[in-house]
């Protein structure tokens, strides 16, 4: 499997590429974790709630944090 944190940043158009971790209506958090390669279940919100946009990150990023430069989609 391909390590989602070492794709390009962007495609030939010029158009950024994005990792979606967490589906907009999800109730769950995910996360990639390039060790096992797969998704991992992050943390769950409480019944009734759901995120409201689709959150993810941009490959081959480095935030302050460390960690790939957060993406948000639109709702």
């Amino acid at each position: 499997m391909v390590d989602l944190h070492k794709l390009p940043v962007r495609d030939k158009k010029g158009d950024v590429y994005v990792v979606v971790e967490t589906p907009r209506g999800s109730a769950a958090k995910l996360e990639f974790d390039p060790d096992l390669q797969l998704f991992t279940l992050s943390k769950s919100l409480i019944l009734g709630l759901s995120h409201p946009y689709d959150w993810g990150f941009i490959p081959s990023t480095k935030g302050e944090d460390g960690d790939p430069i957060d993406a948000l989609g639109p709702p």
